[in-house]
């Protein structure tokens, strides 16, 4: 109160998920990335509490955000590694098919639209390591793939560790 008057200071609330692929599509859903098994893709876990969490939020018009910590280990060259875990580009269609699966269950099952979605610290590869090309490539072909099943969720590009070599590592992908 100032003056005699109330005002309101607004301000955008945002919730980031965790968009936990691992356990959403533990094993290949059928080996055809232009179709979904929805059978095969698990709501339970990890993913049941993030999904309900994003339903309350969206009733409260939270803007959400999704980060890809991790995928499975079907996904990736170095499946024992926990570490800078590499997709091959010839898996980035199977990335979008689940994305797009975990992105539909949330909007359709849940009422929560994601507005943005990203790969966690994916520059000093906490789980998933990506290159700024490899990082260029994988959101080109991933957001026409996630368009084409209707899912409108915009990148993130610059999910950094730190502030010291994310311009470096986002600028790339950016310019692209």
């Amino acid at each position: 109160v100032r003056d005699g008057h109330a005002h309101l200071a607004l301000h955008e609330e945002v919730l980031d998920l965790r968009l936990a692929l691992e356990g959403g599509e533990p094993q290949n859903d059928d080996g055809n990335p232009g179709r979904a098994a929805a059978s095969e893709f698990r709501d339970g876990g990890f993913n049941h509490g993030a999904f309900l969490l994003a339903q309350g939020a969206a009733a409260r018009g939270i803007e959400l955000t999704a980060s890809i910590w991790d995928v499975p280990a079907w996904m990736v060259t170095n499946p024992g590694s926990e570490r800078n875990r590499k997709i091959p580009a010839e898996l980035y269609p199977e990335l979008a098919e689940s994305m797009g699966e975990w992105l539909r269950t949330a909007r359709d099952v849940y009422g929560a639209e994601i507005a943005h979605v990203s790969f966690n610290e994916a520059d000093i590869g906490v789980n998933v390591a990506l290159t700024p090309a490899e990082h260029t490539a994988l959101i080109a072909e991933v957001r026409s793939r996630l368009a084409a099943r209707g899912v409108r969720a915009r990148w993130l590009r610059g999910d950094c560790a730190n502030m010291g070599g994310c311009v470096a590592y986002a600028r790339p992908i950016w310019e692209s």
